[in-house]
């Protein structure tokens, strides 16, 4: 069969590819969401221009492939196959310092992150529960995006770990639900490196298998009337169900809020009294707390009760530093008086930032949102985790602001004392 059949005979469907040459050696080796159309890319005139390409192109003589359920399941078995065959048109993992691969610590709540394939060679690593290398770092990390939905594993560093544990607070993923949040004893170790046995039998292959396992231990969690269980087991079953070829791209929909509001900054005003003022700005990026960035300010130009004045001059201030990180969102810890002088400072910076003010209630639960912006509405309304990560960002800031204030009474206090 020529080679115009061989693409023409192609499924359109998520899964690995392998070319072969005259002598019938796996030359490369790839994945694609839709494999008909990845391949016969390779042969059309407005291709890839790259030399190696037209080499490649040149020696194949046949098409192999592996169908699968999903895409992200072609990505893991296209890293299986590299790993295994080495075929010569891959790129040499020995001198690719930018492949991925998965770690799973051996802690006593192992967590699941991300290192270079050129650390992992180095002796200085123990060499277990690694999978990979990935040719395509991003997407290895589109693809952690989503299983973390399905299997809820910790990705934090150790010392975020105990720095959550010794305050008795999860991050942000523990409290939207993708985490089980085990810093803060929410699962017990040993059912914590239970679930995390669902996600080493997915990276290697065995959808099947995990997805027997589930069913059995949500009928036996049925049985023994732990039915809470019972309901996470089959909630998990279905999201693990829907990981088809669409999943990446719907997904990257669906993170609208993540993929174009990276960066959350909060702000909020602490006094009594006009008093000692203070003002906080705490940091979210990309769905996590980044406290090393927070910061605190004195008021210094406004001495009376008057919040919207305070929020324009700790805007003002933060909207000087040029060296910082621009934001994507400002959250404001209050009503219509701090949004509007929250926009003014806005404006006056020539910053396009998109802005939200929270009003509360006397406890918090009866939020009120202002905002002008109707794409930041859609934002909101398109995700349903957006919301809680503005309102955490807030609380950030709430907490971060009556720390501060607390620690000037304090010192205050002090020196009033002082003979």
């Amino acid at each position: 069969m020529n080679l115009s059949n061989q693409i023409e005979s192609l499924p359109k469907s998520p899964g690995v590819y392998k070319f072969l040459n005259s002598e019938e050696k796996v030359i490369y080796i790839g994945k694609a969401k839709i494999i008909k159309n990845r391949v016969a890319n390779y042969f059309n005139s407005g291709g890839d221009k790259r030399p190696m390409i037209g080499q490649l192109v040149s020696q194949i003589v046949k098409i192999e492939y592996i169908e699968c359920d999903s895409e992200i399941e072609a990505l893991i078995l296209e890293s299986a196959l590299i790993s295994k065959i080495r075929p010569k048109y891959n790129a040499r993992l020995k001198d690719d310092k930018s492949y991925q691969m998965i770690k799973i610590s051996a802690d006593n709540f192992p967590r699941v992150f991300l290192v270079r394939y050129a650390d992992y060679q180095s002796k200085k690593i123990p060499r277990e529960r690694y999978f990979g290398p990935f040719p395509e770092s991003g997407d290895i990390k589109k693809a952690l995006k989503i299983l973390r939905k399905v299997f809820l594993f910790a990705d934090c560093s150790q010392k975020k770990f105990f720095n959550y544990q010794k305050h008795d607070r999860a991050c942000l993923f523990g409290m939207i639900g993708n985490c089980q949040a085990p810093c803060i004893g929410k699962i017990s170790e040993a059912d914590y490196k239970k679930e995390l046995k669902f996600l080493i039998g997915f990276l290697r292959g065995q959808k099947k298998s995990v997805i027997l396992s589930i069913k059995q231990e949500m009928k036996i969690s049925s049985q023994c009337h732990q039915f809470e269980r019972a309901a996470f087991l089959r909630d998990r079953l279905e999201t693990l169900r829907k990981l088809n070829q669409n999943q990446v791209i719907s997904d990257q929909i669906k993170s609208f809020y993540k993929d174009r509001i990276n960066r959350t900054e909060a702000f909020d005003i602490s006094n009594i009294s006009g008093k000692l003022s203070v003002g906080s700005m705490a940091v979210v990026v990309k769905s996590r707390p980044e406290i090393s960035e927070y910061r605190r300010f004195k008021i210094k130009t406004v001495s009376k009760v008057n919040d919207p004045a305070m929020i324009a001059e700790v805007l003002k201030r933060r909207l000087s530093h040029e060296e910082w990180p621009r934001p994507d969102l400002i959250v404001i810890d209050g009503g219509e008086g701090q949004f509007a002088a929250a926009k003014s400072e806005i404006q006056k910076s020539r910053q396009k930032i998109k802005l939200i003010a929270i009003a509360k209630g006397s406890t918090r639960k009866n939020d009120r949102l202002i905002y002008e912006d109707p794409e930041l509405e859609k934002i909101i309304k398109k995700e349903e985790n957006t919301l809680r990560e503005i309102k955490y960002a807030r609380d950030e800031a709430h907490r971060f602001a009556v720390k501060y204030f607390r620690e000037r009474q304090l010192k205050n206090l002090f020196h009033k004392n002082d003979p």
